[in-house]
């Protein structure tokens, strides 16, 4: 009974063992393409961090590999200046370089006879004054948003070009003065 015991044991031992192999082989089969493309995958560099700033990446292995999409988006109080979204190429590279998050300065002040036209409110924009017909600027006309999101210059004022000709100034000093066509004249 012993020996058929273990005729019975080694039998089943022995074609657990191959059971494990076949097993284990098929396995290794199944796995092998996703081993292979694993290893041969094509990335990207890893993207730096955007100074105030966020990136999101989504991809099938990794944040930087070969599809992978990455968003960005800037804190309150900043805009982001590029592009939103990048891809890693399947040479790669991402499709877009890193964007920036710039300070935004405030509304620029606005102007009494005159209006403020700007390129924008971010870092490095530029505001002019344009003041209405028959005056001229007084000050610099031109005030540049700074980094700490200021304008570094305070808005001109919109003074009368020629105020005896074109009727647009209404007091001198500690009197009034009255404009007609071709006359001004104290009150």
């Amino acid at each position: 009974m012993d020996y058929i015991r273990r005729v019975i044991f080694g039998t089943l031992h022995e074609l657990w063992q191959a059971l494990k192999k076949r097993a284990a082989a098929v396995i290794i089969a199944m796995l092998l393409p996703v081993i292979y493309e694993f290893l041969s995958l094509t990335t990207c560099k890893p993207l730096n961090h955007v100074e105030n700033g966020s990136i999101e990446c989504v991809g099938n292995w990794y944040n930087n590999s070969v599809g992978a999409v990455c968003s960005f988006s800037c804190k309150k109080g900043f805009q982001l200046v590029g592009a939103v979204k990048t891809t890693c190429n399947e040479e790669g590279n991402w499709t877009n370089g890193l964007p920036s998050c710039l300070k935004i300065c405030d509304q620029p002040p606005k102007v009494l006879h005159g209006e403020v036209e700007c390129n924008g409110t971010v870092v490095g924009s530029a505001c002019r004054v344009k003041c209405d017909k028959s005056r001229k600027t007084d000050g610099v006309n031109l005030m540049i948003c700074g980094k700490d999101g200021r304008w570094l210059e305070t808005a001109p004022t919109c003074v009368c070009a020629n105020p005896c000709r074109t009727g647009c100034a209404t007091s001198i000093l500690e009197g009034q003065i009255q404009i007609t066509d071709e006359t001004a004249s104290f009150i």
